[in-house]
């Protein structure tokens, strides 16, 4: 069981490149908010800025859903060895 629970842990935990695109897209946002309070003089650049969060989000989703489709698949498969962990000891506690 606490094996189980420290592979899980280990396919839930966010990757350092997940980290690391979640700051970019936090400061990407702080620089839009930022050019955005300069009003329509920094226009372009808000616009720019804009589109490279929009991307980020985007890439994060992807690699969010990736991670969501690995961690099923993985409690899955620990389910089904969990299982047959079980039988076995049912097998040898009872010698069948």
């Amino acid at each position: 069981e606490l094996l189980q629970r420290l592979i899980l842990r280990s396919t839930k935990v966010r990757s350092k490149s997940e980290r690391n695109l979640r700051e970019k897209l936090r400061i990407l946002r702080y620089e839009t908010n930022q050019k955005r309070a300069l009003g329509p003089s920094a226009f372009v650049e808000t616009a720019k800025l804009e589109r490279k969060v929009l991307a980020s989000e985007k890439e994060l989703s992807t690699m969010e859903e990736k991670k969501k489709a690995k961690v099923q698949k993985m409690e899955k498969a620990l389910k089904y060895v969990n299982y047959a962990l079980t039988l076995v000891i049912f097998a040898f506690y009872y010698g069948v």
